[in-house]
Order: C-alpha cells, then structure tokens, then sequence
C-alpha cells in the first residue's frame, strides 16, 4: 500500500491510483484522458471522445468506419451521384452511435428509454426542424447574389438555436432518473441525440431535392466541401456542444461541488447554453456568407473546439472524488486485459473503470469484422432504400416543345393579332408597374409579390401552394455595358448560393427566340442546386436573357424549382412562361 499525493488515500502500489487514476509510478508523468489514458486531455480525438465507454482496443473498427463512411461520400461525390452521397453524410455518424450503444450494452436493462429519448428523439426532432427550415427559406438572395436578411435571421440564427433545444431537451427529460447518475450518461444521451437530429434535418429539408433523379447540378469539388460539412464536421460539432452541455447539467444536479468549481465558468448552464448555440449559429452562418471549402475549415475548427470541451467535461465528471468503500479482490481490466484491484480506475492502464462496459470483460463481445459488417450493411440499406425512392419519384424524361431552325407549327391563318408585347401591356396595364431611372419599365400582375424594388434593379416572385415558385429579377446597367457583359457578370454573382452553376446546353431546354420587349437578345439556361442551411435543398433551373437598347442594357433572371413538364406549349418550364408574359409587358425608354 502506498499514500497517493493527489487523493490522499491508501491505495495498492500499482503503476496507477485505483482511486482517482492519478500515476503513482512516475512522478513526473502527465495524466491522461480519464476514458483513454493513452491520449492526452487536450488532444481532439473523435473516438474516444464520442464514444467514452469503448475499451483501447474497440475504438480501431470505429475509426475504420468512419473513415470508410467518409471516403464513400467522396467517391458518390465524384462520380456525380450527389443525392446518394448526401444519404450518405447523414447516415454515417448517427449509425456509428447506434452500433456504439449496442456494442457497449450501456443500458441493457433499460435500452427503451436511452433508444426513445435520445435516438427517437433526435429523429423527430429533426424532422420538425427539417420541415420548419423548407418554410423559413426565401428566394430572395438566389436572384440578389448576395446574403438576405430573412435568411441569415431566420435561417442562419432561429433555426439553430431552434435545433439545438431540440438536441438537449429530451436527454435532460431522463435526468431526474436514478439509474443515470454519471455524466457520460449526459454526454452519450446529447450525443446520440444531436447527430440523429442533425441527419433527420438534413434528409428531411432535402427530401425535394431527391426527386429529380440520381444526377444532380453542381461542381463535385464543392459537393464534397458541403457534405464533408454536412456529414462530418457538423454532426462532430453538434455532438461536442450538447454532450458538453447535458455533461454540464448531469454534473450540476448530479455531481459534488468540488468537480462544479473544477469546471468554473464552464460549469455554469447560463454560460454553456449560449456558447453552444453560438456555435452552431457560426457554422450556419459561414454557409451563407462563406465559400463550401472555408465553411467546412470553420465548422471543422469549431467541432475541434468542441471536442476538447467534451473530453474536458468527460475527464471531470470520470475523476470525481471516489466513494469511501474499501478497495475490491483483483479483477480483469476490460482496456488492458491485466489483473486490477477493483475499485474506480484500473491500476495498470489508469483507465476509468466506470467509463468501460457495465458488464466487464463481455466475452461475447462483437469483433472487429462483426462491427465492420452491421455498419456497411445499415449504410448500404440507407443508399439502397434512398436509390428506391429516387427510382420511383424521378420525373418522366420530357421532350422539346420545338427545336431551333424547325419552325413549331403552320403559318397562323384568319385575322391578325396585335403584338404579343400589346397583349401582355393591356393585361397587366391594371397590374403593378415599375420604372428603372433609365427609363424602362415592366408590369406585373397584382398576385406577384415585390421583394425589392430599386432605381435599377427589380425582383419579384409568385408561390404557389405545393411550394413551386418562381422569382424574376430585372437589373438596368447603362448602354454602355453590352448584353454580354451584362449576362456574363450576373452569372458570376448566382454562385453564392449553390454548389455550382451547370450549363443547360438540352435542346428541350433552349430559349429558341430570346427577346426582352421587342429586342432581340442573347439567353442562356443553367441548372444549380440551391445551397442554403442547413442543407442542399432542392434543384432549381435558371434562365438568364439580355438586350440592349436605347441607353440600356437589361439583364433578365427568372428561377423556379418547377419539374420540366412536356404538355408545355412554349417552354418545359411551366413556371417560366410567367416570366415570359412579364417580358411581353417590357417597355423600353422612348428617349
């Protein structure tokens, strides 16, 4: 026996105290993370800090899974098969919680309250959160270029921290129960919860997008930037916030005082509660303002950051002061597989024995490849189902109402009609009206909502009930900007808000007799996959048309998540013959 000099107990001569983990062999020796003595608190390691409970030699097939789950998004990325890899990025670290809690056996006398409230939850949760973030989305900046206020309030600030309630508030419903009285209950509950609700947000808020088939619009290298965010970064940061904080509440009820003055100003919910919902309101709102590449670098140091936090919450709660029962007969370490005296920390690792398997050594534990194979076959089931439902739900392939140089049908025959541009000025003469400062100007009908009006610039938009939309924006430069230059700035603008613009080159597609007015101009036709948090969302098809005349060139931008439909007389685009008629109305200066 030998007096340790951090707890002040008699404790057996091991290489470790059994009592508080403290080394007693080297005196100069550093202490390790409580759960991993082999790692230093301080270090960001994604296994052992979400998985506190895995033995040493449990935690490689985990990481070998995780990296397998995150190299699959990568190669669906480039192969283009974007909706796949986006099933992907969700699934991957909330399947790796659930094979975690049935590869422990953490609660096996009580698994329905820890799968309801935490995994359950998350789902719902992120279900409502995910349905909520398709109604607070506006299309207002698709057509600006540049970042709206409703969307960085409601989408960047609200819905995070509408998420991140959602995260703690059905783990803190379990923590009046006796029976999880340790903060790793706290930190795997927030857990499990927040990376099930940050997939079921992003499946959820997507579910639109995966209906327009396996392709999708879009650059791969900026795919893979979002769902590295999506898939890796963000659930790592979200796991790290409201673990951290559900440890901070389990240690407040549950814990003693001693370890609530180790934490300081981190064990205070009144500053922990805001710090984490900082958090994730920063890596949302590097999706609006950043780049794909920076965004995954912020949220990724963030989730670093978080990481630490939680190894530093875990480490506290693992070295509370030991209760004063006297120390056991020798058992078998789960960590290090050697002979311990039994008590709190196993005293030839310095691993805490409360964070290992309530079971022991579980002879029937499952091995690596047992592990490796339930992970490969849920993340299969997930793409196979996902591929089942893109299968069923993808549009009908559509043909082009005419084709260029083949005129549509025979010459017209009876009276003449007046200019189209004619008919479109008397419908609309009683609608809403616009002037540019440079003397052109449009109608539009009383149903359409004004979303911005300037001096030269105008944006406009009609919804309907299903949630089609279509937004059109007018912007007015002086003549001496030409058509070209015009179309080709504004295409350079629309790449904020989407993982790449892809050009429409689809003969069905075609603008066949680009005119704003009556001026000829040049079109081009896009397609691009709208990139608002907290995930891609839906495809959309942009068509842009330019013309010069007079002392003004006019850029034309109209976009619309319509499906192409082949019924259409004039484009496969529904929603894009409103815009059309808008343009009839177009009346350029007299001067």
């Amino acid at each position: 026996m030998t007096t340790c000099p951090n707890c002040e107990n008699e404790v057996p001569g091991e290489p470790f105290c059994v009592r508080c983990g403290e080394p007693l062999a080297d005196a100069h020796a550093r202490r390790g993370f409580a759960a991993s003595p082999n790692e230093d608190v301080w270090h960001p390691r994604i296994v052992s800090s979400l998985f506190p409970n895995l033995p040493r030699a449990d935690m490689h097939p985990f990481r070998i899974a995780l990296a397998s789950g995150t190299l699959l998004v990568v190669v669906l990325c480039l192969l283009r098969l974007f909706p796949l890899a986006l099933i992907a990025a969700a699934v991957v670290v909330p399947f790796l919680f659930i094979l975690y809690l049935f590869d422990v056996d953490l609660y096996e006398e009580e698994p329905l309250p820890v799968l309801g409230f935490t995994v359950a939850w998350g789902l719902l949760g992120g279900i409502a959160v995910g349905l909520l973030a398709k109604h607070l989305a506006s299309q207002v900046s698709l057509v600006q270029g540049k970042p709206d206020t409703h969307d960085v309030v409601w989408l960047g600030v609200v819905l995070p921290s509408i998420a991140f309630v959602a995260m703690i508030a059905g783990p803190l419903v379990l923590l009046p129960y006796r029976n999880f009285n340790d903060v790793l209950d706290g930190v795997t509950f927030g857990g499990s919860s927040a990376v099930t609700l940050v997939a079921a947000e992003a499946i959820t808020n997507s579910s639109g997008f995966l209906g327009h088939g396996f392709r999708a619009a879009g650059q791969s290298s900026l795919w893979i930037a979002r769902l590295l965010t999506l898939g890796v970064a963000l659930p790592l940061l979200a796991a790290g916030v409201a673990g951290a904080t559900c440890g901070c509440f389990w240690l407040q009820v549950r814990g003693r005082a001693r370890d609530r003055r180790e934490l300081r100003l981190l064990g205070s919910p009144f500053l922990v509660v805001p710090v984490a919902v900082g958090a994730l309101v920063g890596s949302y709102l590097s999706a609006i303002y950043l780049g794909q590449w920076a965004a995954l670098a912020l949220t990724a140091g963030l989730a670093a950051v978080s990481l630490l936090w939680l190894r530093f919450m875990i480490h506290v709660g693992l070295c509370e002061e030991a209760a004063e029962h006297p120390v056991g007969p020798p058992i078998e370490c789960p960590n290090c597989h050697r002979q311990t005296p039994a008590h709190s920390f196993c005293g030839r690792c310095g691993v805490s024995l409360r964070a290992l398997p309530k079971r022991g050594a579980r002879s029937a534990r499952m091995g690596l490849k047992l592990k490796l194979a339930i992970f490969f076959a849920f993340s299969g089931g997930a793409l196979g189902l996902a591929a089942v439902v893109i299968l069923v739900t993808r549009p009908a392939q559509t043909k082009p109402p005419c084709q260029s140089g083949i005129p549509c049908a025979g010459p017209p025959q009876g009276i003449t009609v007046p200019a189209p541009n004619a008919i479109a000025a008397s419908v609309y003469e009683e609608g809403k009206g616009w002037t540019s400062d440079l003397g052109v100007t449009v109608h539009y009908p009383d149903n359409w909502q004004t979303v911005s009006s300037a001096k030269r610039s105008l944006v406009v938009k009609a919804e309907g009930g299903n949630g089609l939309f279509v937004a059109v924006g007018i912007l007015v430069y002086p003549a001496s900007m030409d058509a070209v230059s015009a179309l080709a700035d504004q295409v350079a603008t629309e790449r904020q808000d989407f993982l790449g613009l892809q050009r429409d080159t689809s003969q069905k597609d075609v603008v066949l007799s680009p005119e704003i007015g009556f001026a000829r101009g040049i079109s081009e036709m896009y397609r691009a996959t709208v990139d608002q948090p907290p995930s891609p969302d839906e495809q959309v098809e942009i068509a842009f048309e330019a013309a010069t005349h007079g002392g003004a060139t006019v850029v034309v931008e109209a976009i619309t998540n319509d499906q192409a439909d082949s019924s259409s007389a004039s484009s496969p685009f529904p929603a894009l013959e409103a815009a059309d008629e808008m343009l009839d109305s177009f009346q350029w200066s007299t001067s």
